[in-house]
């Protein structure tokens, strides 16, 4: 204790504070301006509140480093050791499942049949199977009437169904849907089904216990393509229940086969891309020509380079700055007029933005495209990119197909390597299909495997790496075109025997059988968006 200072209990008052001391009935006040702890006191609750801080941040760390990566938006209390912990967050991060309030998800309670037609429908949907927009007109489960958020999803489910000709009333015959009664696992592999394509390899599926003349397509359907698997004693058990955990194992395995629709390989032709596709090029060399003459006034050259720059940057912004005005051209389509008049040099090029910058009717257009394409077998001048997009965008307004045959003549004999070849045969094939002419296009690929086999054997393994999967991609897409499944069934028979009877490695085999198999699978996951 300081000279200064009187103790009152545990506290210190200083001398000066004195009258700060009050006596009241129930005992004796301290009061003053400054009180100073004991200083034992102050440092035991200091150090007992760093520790519990302390326990709280490590507690806090233990509980983040225990939810599994990428699913920190939303914890679930009861899947801290759960199989399914992993699926379930991954379908909360999707939105496509939810929690309760009490901040659970409860895995093993059994999931009603209107949760997961919710969450089916959400797949189908954002996977492009099922159009959102297409709604049942006035069907409705008796029950569902009062039941705004019910109606909504089996409306979804029966527009989409009603042009696949099914109806969700041949699984929950109406009148009720008892959406919340729990959904069998027969029930969920009858929904699967109709959106899960017949396996081309499917195999009869055993199970011990029994699954039904009616069923057995569907479970053959499900459990082929694994989204749906038996118990360990060889049961599907399909009367029981299914858990949410399992409901979302199920649905996780629909999403991730669904993904092949969104790059699409075998249901339309396939052409090798570069960086420069969509680039606005020159159509011309000008690197040795002059944009300004010795008086720096603007050449014919300088005049088209310019628009073009102008067209490229008006593609990405609607209008360019005021303080770049001056770089770029305030009236590129006339000025394009103005050189076509003109007859400046380069009437491929001025044709070709003049069509891209304004609008024509099919006549103009015709005509036009017959200049560029006389103009190109004139000159030797355009890149393989330059053709490439010159036939892309208007060889199929050409009105003279025997003008069109040229052309591709006059390209066969500028190309030089397989992946110039694959392109120019892939836009010619385009070109028959669009005047609905389907076997000149298979044609076309029977000439392409014919120039390739220059020994005169007929095999279908004529390229190498990407090049090759895009031959196979285009060959069963044009066969399901012409003859459907059992064609294309056909031309995958053929291919992989081929592989073993061609001389490549066992790796290189492999490998080849890969792409074939991977190819066939999604060409049965690709026709489930054109299925009846």
């Amino acid at each position: 204790m300081r000279n200064n200072e009187k103790k009152y209990g545990d506290y210190f008052l200083s001398k000066a504070d004195d009258s700060a001391v009050c006596v009241h009935s129930v005992g004796v006040h301290i009061y003053r301006k400054r009180l100073i702890r004991n200083s034992n006191i102050i440092q035991n609750e200091r150090k007992g509140r760093k520790v519990f801080r302390m326990r709280k941040t490590i507690i806090l760390f233990i509980m983040i480093c225990l939810i599994p990566v990428g699913f920190a938006d939303q914890i679930f209390f009861d899947l801290s050791d759960h199989w399914a912990a992993p699926s379930i967050y991954w379908a909360a991060d999707k939105g496509y499942v939810n929690g309760y309030p009490d901040g659970t998800f409860r895995p093993e309670q059994p999931v009603t049949r209107l949760e997961f037609l919710d969450i089916y429908q959400e797949i189908l949907i954002r996977n492009g199977v099922f159009d959102m927009e297409l709604q049942a007109e006035e069907y409705f489960y008796d029950d569902l009437v009062e039941n705004e958020w019910g109606r909504g999803v089996v409306s979804s489910l029966e527009g989409n169904f009603h042009l696949r000709g099914r109806s969700l009333n041949s699984i929950f015959p109406r009148p009720l849907l008892e959406g919340e009664y729990p959904l069998t696992r027969e029930e969920a592999i009858q929904l699967l089904a109709w959106v899960v394509p017949e396996s081309m390899d499917q195999e009869e599926i055993a199970f011990l216990d029994s699954i039904g003349e009616s069923n057995q397509d569907a479970v053959e359907r499900v459990v082929g393509h694994g989204i749906f698997t038996g118990y360990p004693d060889q049961t599907i058990r399909l009367q029981d229940g299914l858990s949410r955990a399992e409901a979302t194992i199920v649905l996780q395995r629909l999403d991730s086969r669904l993904q092949i629709l969104k790059a699409p390989e075998t249901s339309r032709l396939m052409m090798p891309t570069t960086i420069y596709d969509d680039v606005f090029l020159d159509y011309g060399k000008y690197e040795d020509l002059v944009e300004k003459d010795e008086e720096g006034n603007m050449t014919d050259d300088g005049r088209y380079l310019r628009l073009v720059r102008t067209l490229e940057y008006l593609s990405f912004d609607q209008q360019i700055p005021f303080s770049e005005k001056k770089l770029y051209d305030e009236q590129p389509v006339q000025t394009l007029v103005s050189l076509r008049t003109g007859e400046y040099w380069n009437r491929l090029g001025v044709d070709y933005y003049l069509l891209h910058a304004a609008e024509f009717s099919e006549e103009e257009t015709q005509m036009l495209a017959k200049e560029m394409f006389l103009n190109y077998m004139v000159r030797d001048d355009l890149s393989f990119v330059e053709t490439k997009q010159l036939f892309q965008h208007y060889s199929q307004c050409l009105a003279e197909i025997e003008l069109a045959e040229n052309a591709y003549a006059y390209w066969a004999a500028q190309i030089k390597n397989n992946q110039e070849l694959f392109t120019r045969y892939t836009l010619k094939a385009r070109d028959h299909l669009a005047r609905g002419e389907i076997i000149e296009a298979r044609i076309v690929y029977e000439w392409m495997r014919e120039q390739m086999n220059l020994e005169g054997t007929k095999v279908y393994w004529i390229f190498t790496g990407e090049l090759q999967r895009l031959y196979i991609s285009n060959l069963i897409f044009l066969d399901d075109l012409i003859g459907g499944e059992k064609s294309v069934h056909n031309l995958i028979g053929r291919i992989q025997a081929e592989i073993e009877a061609l001389e490549m490695t066992e790796t290189e085999k492999e490998s080849a059988h890969a792409v074939i198999d991977e190819l066939a699978i999604r060409y049965q996951w690709e026709k489930i968006k054109v299925l009846p």
